[in-house]
């Protein structure tokens, strides 16, 4: 603690005043001073009479309070990036910009974690309303027992079974879409009722290389292959040349599905064609795929979802796109696979050939957000360039902790952006994001600058930039040709505001 000592000179009243040579006639009479008194000493009591003596006086001095002493540092550091040359000043903005680069992937980390979970979310509810179905089928499967001598001539049986495709196959089918939500998340689920048309010829029964006297032929089954059981509503029954029969389920399948549905049926060695029909309510999710069993295959598939995509090793040769919906036919002959119409080998996979259609989601939240953040670098380069070009035309210079400042509210863009397009729609969400973001930003630097049309030009270029990035989200298969197009365009406008600095005293901004 300082301690000032403060005296107090005391005049005695009796005092004559001094003669100054202008004579009695020119004095006035003195007034009586009233004597100060003392300030006490701390601690102690004055005594009696001591009014008159000379005592010390203490005071404090008043201690810098803590934003003096950020202001005191903050000049200083502003005095050092004053001095810095703008060859410093460009290193250090993009020291920053790359360091927040950091906080950009901790953001876009956030959103696979967010996407992970939604996906979890609704593959649960597709576990309980029924998976992505795939239909292989229907076809014959006819067992056969053969008898085999081995090498030291005793018989063995050998058994086994031939599987025949249908000649022809005709799948018509009506989608019926329905969203389920669960928490913020949401997931497309579809009922789907399907007739099943066909016809099988058993004339090249001989292709197979097994003697038809080895058939059973009072075994022979209609089996109809899916991936998921649970989403069997019903199925009426099959109705094979004429005669009615009801479909099994067995818990093992052959070629493309996890489970089989599976009908007995009488099957005539003299006999060679077969016409059978069926009818199936199937319950699914994400989408619905066909195996092209038959030797000629017509698939026509159509639903109120107007979101498609088509799936698979075949695109459809007939479809029809609107807000009402879609419709789809597919066209496909057993030339076009990789198995044939009659075989023995019960472990070939043919699901590799299947097509079908699924029920896309129309918002991309997710996948929108982190193609975004891919241009996070860009949004900032930009913006601290817009701020270097206030900078050196308002000379105010801006400190480094505000170009940092302004950084971070454009990685908090992103944050927020995710946030709100889990609620509600990305096209409002980004908006509502850019609006937010972009006041932020130009009420900050128009603060510090103190520069109307400043502040103006860098509200446009913002506005500019968030418009800029959200077209090209919206057209993907132009994005690459708009975004070199783009960043040519705002490079020519910075060349073209720079122009005019060509002097180093005109890079050296004053301060505030």
């Amino acid at each position: 603690m300082k301690i000032t000592r403060k005296e107090t000179r005391v005049e005695d009243p009796t005092a004559k005043p001094e003669d100054n040579g202008s004579g009695p006639q020119d004095a006035e009479p003195a007034k009586p001073e009233v004597p100060a008194k003392a300030t006490p000493v701390a601690g102690t009591t004055p005594a009696v009479g001591d009014s008159a003596k000379v005592l010390p006086r203490i005071e404090k001095s008043a201690e810098p309070s803590i934003g003096e002493s950020l202001k005191t540092g903050g000049s200083i550091v502003n005095k050092m990036y004053r001095g810095a040359t703008m060859g410093s000043k460009i290193f250090l903005m993009g020291v920053m910009a790359l360091v927040l680069l950091l906080p950009a992937s901790m953001v876009k980390g956030l959103m696979e974690e967010r996407e992970t979970r939604r996906d979890h979310v609704v593959r649960e509810i597709n576990d309980k309303w029924g998976e992505e179905q795939t239909i292989a089928g229907p076809y014959l499967r006819i067992p056969y027992l053969k008898q085999k001598m081995d090498h030291r001539g005793q018989s063995n049986k050998q058994e086994g079974a031939i599987y025949v495709f249908p000649n022809q196959l005709d799948i018509a089918g009506q989608l019926d879409h329905e969203v389920r939500y669960r928490g913020i998340f949401e997931a497309v689920l579809y009922s789907a009722g399907l007739t099943m048309r066909g016809d099988f010829d058993l004339s090249k029964l001989a292709d197979s290389g097994i003697d038809e006297s080895f058939l059973l032929w009072e075994q022979a089954e209609l089996v109809l292959e899916l991936s998921d059981l649970k989403g069997v509503q019903a199925a009426e029954a099959v109705v094979f040349d004429g005669a009615e029969s009801l479909l099994d389920s067995y818990s093992h399948a052959r070629f493309a599905g996890k489970c089989q549905l599976a009908s007995p049926v009488k099957l005539d060695a003299e006999k060679k064609d077969y016409a059978f029909a069926l009818q199936l309510q199937l319950r699914g999710s994400d989408g619905l795929n066909v195996v092209p069993v038959g030797k000629n295959n017509q698939i026509k598939l159509s639903s109120s979802w107007d979101s498609p995509s088509f799936t698979g090793n075949f695109l459809p040769s007939q479809r029809e796109l609107s807000d009402q919906g879609f419709s789809a036919q597919w066209n496909v002959s057993s030339l076009n696979r990789g198995f044939p119409q009659i075989w023995t080998d019960s472990t070939r996979n043919i699901s590799q050939d299947a097509f079908g259609v699924r029920l896309m989601m129309p918002t991309a939240t997710y996948q929108k957000s982190m193609r975004l953040v891919s241009y996070a670098f860009l949004f900032i380069v930009f913006t601290f360039a817009a701020m270097f070009c206030a900078e050196l035309i308002s000379k105010v210079s801006i400190h480094p902790l505000q170009y940092l400042m302004v950084g971070v509210s454009m990685v908090i863009f992103y944050l927020l952006l995710i946030s709100l397009a889990e609620q509600i729609a990305f096209g409002g969400a980004y908006f509502i994001a850019a609006i937010l973001i972009s006041s932020m930003v130009v009420s900050y630097v128009s603060s510090i600058v103190r520069n109307r049309s400043m502040t103006i030009a860098l509200a446009g270029m913002l506005a500019a930039l968030y418009s800029y990035f959200y077209i090209i989200l919206q057209c993907e298969d132009y994005a690459l040709t708009m975004g070199s197009l783009g960043l040519l365009a705002i490079v020519g406008i910075v060349m073209r505001l720079t122009r005019g600095i060509h002097r180093t005293a005109d890079l050296e901004p004053q301060s505030m």
